[in-house]
Formats: C-alpha cells, sequence, structure tokens
C-alpha cells in the first residue's frame, strides 16, 4: 500500500523513531511540595498504595521535579527506574495522571532537555485533561 511513513490522508511524514515521545503513568500528581526523603500516605488526595508511581511536579527546587515510587508513609520515595537517569530526561517525554482531586485525567509534558539529575531544574507543563480543554500551565 506504499510507504508507511506517510499518513494516507493528510499526506504529511510520519516522524522517525528518534522523535517519539514515550508516555508514562501515574497514579497521582503533585499539587505542592512533597518530601520525597518521607513520603506522605496521600498525594491530591490519593491514598498511595506502596509500588505506586506518582509525578511529583511542584517541588521547591525544581531539580527534585519527576516520577518517584511510592514505598509506604514515611519511608524515601527513588525515582522511578525509567526516568531516574539524564539521558531519560528527555523534552516531550508525557505523563499520564490517572487519579486524584486535582490532577486526575491530566497529562503533562516534560519541558525541560538534556538535563542532569539532581543539578539542572526539571519541569513539567500540562498539556490536556480528559473531557477538558487542554490548556498548558507551566510549572
Amino acid at each position: 500500500m506504499g510507504n508507511s511513513n506517510v499518513i494516507p490522508r493528510a499526506g504529511k511524514v510520519k516522524p522517525p523513531f528518534p522523535y517519539h515521545t514515550p508516555q508514562m503513568s501515574v497514579v497521582a500528581a503533585s499539587t505542592a511540595n512533597v518530601d520525597e526523603s518521607f513520603a506522605p500516605a496521600i498525594i491530591d488526595g490519593v491514598s498511595l498504595v506502596s509500588g505506586q508511581r506518582v509525578l511529583l511536579k511542584d517541588q521547591t527546587s525544581a531539580i527534585e521535579n519527576g516520577v518517584y515510587v511510592f514505598n509506604g508513609a514515611g519511608n524515601p520515595m527513588p525515582r522511578a527506574s525509567d526516568l531516574d537517569n539524564d539521558s531519560e530526561f528527555k523534552y516531550g517525554v508525557k505523563v499520564y495522571v490517572r487519579e486524584g482531586t486535582a490532577n486526575a485525567d491530566t497529562t503533562w509534558k516534560l519541558t525541560s532537555d538534556n538535563v542532569t539529575v539532581g543539578v539542572d531544574d526539571i519541569n513539567f507543563s500540562k498539556i490536556g485533561e480528559v473531557g477538558g480543554t487542554g490548556t498548558s500551565n507551566t510549572l
């Protein structure tokens, strides 16, 4: 049926793999600074269960923003293994938030690029919500 990189109706070329921006999922996202060294039991109204992933996007120090894994209330939360080193922080990575009072069904895009973890600011912008207007808020 021809070139598989051409979208038939639009006639536009699909971007090749290197431009693919992966999307990951988390159960909840922060609405304020969270002490990732002493995790709270609840984030954005969601009672967390050990092993669940959360997006911390409102840290007082933006170098601490990112996706973390909840390991029980009062325990440290490590960065998620798929977003914990410099090479994984690429502009456009998307994070979908499934639950929460303020952030349920929203998608956030990483707006930082070439990040050195622990040195550079990590910023996310809201790019959409299910049933919402898809407005963008840079944090």
